[in-house]
């Protein structure tokens, strides 16, 4: 006998989704657009609207929670630690180097009070659909508006000052698709609005990768790659019910290596996407260049390390390529252990999540999705920001989803009879 969601007991099961959760999904799309615009200018000149917008926001998030605590389990205690750990870290760091306070203010009080306690005790069972559908909230409009408003180029950046950034950003939307898509398959009845809404969901993922090959950024085409293949090996766990899916899957994978082989065998025009790829790989192997340069900022960072960073201006406006290289010379070893802590923490607890409930629950496969997309990403770019940015932010709520899930979501013995 096969069990559902509906087999397994659940705190607060009665709570339906309502205005509350729908204004909670409002304000952590909010947050994560708001702190996205300072990817569209300069580091050394960003929008004036930018922090009073979060704080307002976050400021909601705390009046509109409810003071929930609860309790704390050995896995929250565990994150809660690790963070507790960089922030109190980086708070020396910031004094010894007279750098500002108010970014360590808020990671020390501020991220673990309201995203890892207050905003998913709020949200509750709901959490993994709530954060998924305010990544979309918060991305989509920057990559409708880069649509409509730039003509298409290689590399083609959008509204964003660079192609990374932009690549980046639909890598995100797109680990929240591919979650939505994952769970729109638990439907076992055939529903035309269900087969539309994964039409169009599927399209949506061809069009991001699209604008990924325009970008030309790598980091996003490998995590994009690496994500449809988590996707992809779930499905293997119900075969028989997503035996079309997988086809589709198989199919697309062919066709799109078909047509990278066919392009680079018929030396297509450079125009392209696929050539701009290759020929801007090639460009860099010729100039013995194949990581643009992070090898040499990463021996400089790793040769001037000291135990409690160099300050949060040692690099100026050269971005360290590299969210531990980033944190190792800015505030130290001491808060990067901590960080990397807290990370693989959070991806266990991922990989406990889905490992459980994949089977009965697709959208378990959202918070796998994102940390990894976080993770792989930060190898070759900082996507951590003290303020937080809009793909920081979207690690954080899901974070803090995965630290309080355990309170909701409890594996007992499924219901007998039920399919």
């Amino acid at each position: 006998m096969e069990a559902t969601f509906g087999a397994y007991p659940q705190v607060n099961a009665q709570e339906g989704f309502g205005f509350h959760k729908l204004f909670m999904t409002a304000l952590a799309a909010g947050l994560m657009g708001v702190l996205s615009s300072s990817a569209l200018f300069p580091p050394s000149s960003p929008p004036f609207f930018r922090l009073p917008a979060a704080a307002a926001i976050v400021a909601l998030m705390f009046l509109l929670s409810g003071l929930r605590i609860g309790k704390f389990s050995t896995g929250r205690l565990l994150a809660l630690a690790c963070w507790t750990g960089f922030a109190l870290t980086s708070v020396i760091s910031a004094l010894l180097h007279r750098d500002s306070l108010l970014p360590e203010v808020w990671q020390a009080i501020g991220v673990p009070l309201i995203l890892f306690t207050l905003f998913p005790r709020s949200v509750s069972r709901f959490g993994d659909k709530i954060v998924l559908f305010a990544i979309i909230l918060a991305f989509a409009p920057y990559i409708i508006v880069s649509i409509i408003k730039v003509p298409f180029f290689t590399p083609y950046n959008g509204v964003f000052l660079n192609a990374n950034m932009f690549g980046m950003i639909v890598s995100t939307m797109s680990a929240a698709i591919l979650a939505l898509l994952r769970g729109s398959l638990d439907q076992r009845e055939f529903s035309l609005a269900n087969l539309l809404w994964q039409a169009m969901l599927l399209g949506i993922l061809a069009g991001s990768l699209v604008l990924i090959f325009l970008s030309g950024s790598r980091t996003s085409l490998v995590t994009f790659s690496i994500m449809c293949l988590i996707f992809f090996a779930s499905l293997f766990v119900n075969m028989s019910r997503n035996r079309y899916m997988i086809a589709m899957s198989i199919a697309g994978i062919f066709g799109i290596l078909l047509y990278i082989l066919g392009s680079v065998a018929m030396n297509a025009s450079a125009t392209g996407f696929v050539e701009y790829l290759t020929n801007k790989f090639l460009t860099k192997i010729a100039q013995d260049d194949t990581t643009g340069g992070r090898l040499y900022i990463w021996r400089l960072v790793l040769t001037h390390a000291q135990l409690m960073g160099l300050g949060s201006n040692i690099l100026g406006e050269q971005p360290a390529h590299n969210t531990y290289m980033m944190i190792l010379a800015t505030k130290g070893p001491i808060a990067m252990a901590f960080m990397m802590a807290l990370h693989l923490t959070t991806l266990m607890m991922a990989w406990r999540r889905v490992s459980a409930a994949i089977k009965f629950d697709g959208y378990s496969i959202g918070p796998l999705l994102i940390v990894v997309n976080y993770l792989v990403m930060g190898l070759t770019e900082n996507v951590f920001g003290t303020l937080g940015n809009g793909i920081n932010i979207s690690f954080l709520l899901t974070a803090g989803i995965l630290i309080n899930q355990g309170q909701y979501l409890r594996l007992g013995h499924p219901r007998q009879g039920m399919r």
